[in-house]
């Protein structure tokens, strides 16, 4: 599974359980940069998104994800430019 399945999949999960105004605010233009060594780099756009994932969304992301590929034991937050289309 790619990077891009794997996230597409979380965030299948995760849009079925948060508000759509959450949704969209909080998930909007991210990403898995990397996945290695079981951890996984979500970019995101800013640093305030960044924050709030770290701190409101973390546990339930990392389930998400896990749910696809139970490997997954970290996930690291990276501000990083949208993916290009």
């Amino acid at each position: 599974m790619t990077n891009e399945e794997l996230w597409g999949r979380a965030l299948t999960e995760i849009e079925l359980t948060v508000s759509r105004a959450n949704f969209v605010t909080w998930f909007k233009d991210t990403r898995i940069l990397d996945f290695a060594d079981g951890a996984v780099t979500v970019g995101v756009p800013n640093g305030f998104s960044k924050e709030w994932l770290e701190n409101k969304f973390h546990k339930f992301i990392l389930k998400s994800l896990r749910t696809h590929s139970p490997e997954i034991r970290a996930i690291n937050y990276s501000i990083a430019a949208p993916s290009p289309t």
